[in-house]
């Protein structure tokens, strides 16, 4: 999801407003990663770390991912043959 354009400065508030956000759903094969896989990868097995599988490779910007409403943040994006897998760590 990324901000969408229209945003514009109210005087009668005296703040800028954002446009509407863009979002845009894409389909993806979730997995949950094992507490050693987490801990090799990021040396932490405190994070909670999902891997999602893009059909496509994604390069489109974007600020943050969502799933069912959650969101998440991108620990690793990696465009491999011709398709995007990301390192998801949920709140």
């Amino acid at each position: 999801m990324k901000q969408g354009e229209g945003g514009y400065y109210d005087p009668e508030k005296g703040e800028y407003v954002e446009g509407e956000p863009i979002r845009e759903t894409v389909p993806c094969h979730l997995s949950p990663v094992s507490v050693d896989r987490v801990n090799q990868m990021f040396g932490s097995i405190e994070q909670n770390i999902t891997v999602a599988r893009l059909q496509r490779q994604y390069d489109k910007a974007y600020d943050r991912v969502e799933i069912g409403e959650k969101p998440y943040s991108v620990q690793r994006h990696i465009n491999h043959r011709r398709r995007s897998v990301l390192y998801l760590e949920g709140a």
